[in-house]
């Protein structure tokens, strides 16, 4: 991450926060999606 951390003008420890955050806000998404398109 220590190359979009620099890109982005931000600290690698923010990167890996931000990197973190967004995983785990992806996850959930595909979760919901995954559960709102399943045949009942």
């Amino acid at each position: 991450h220590e190359e979009a951390a620099e890109t982005l003008g931000i600290s690698v420890a923010t990167a890996n926060r931000w990197w973190t955050y967004s995983r785990a806000w992806l996850a959930e998404e595909i979760e919901r999606q995954r559960i709102a398109y399943e045949p009942k």
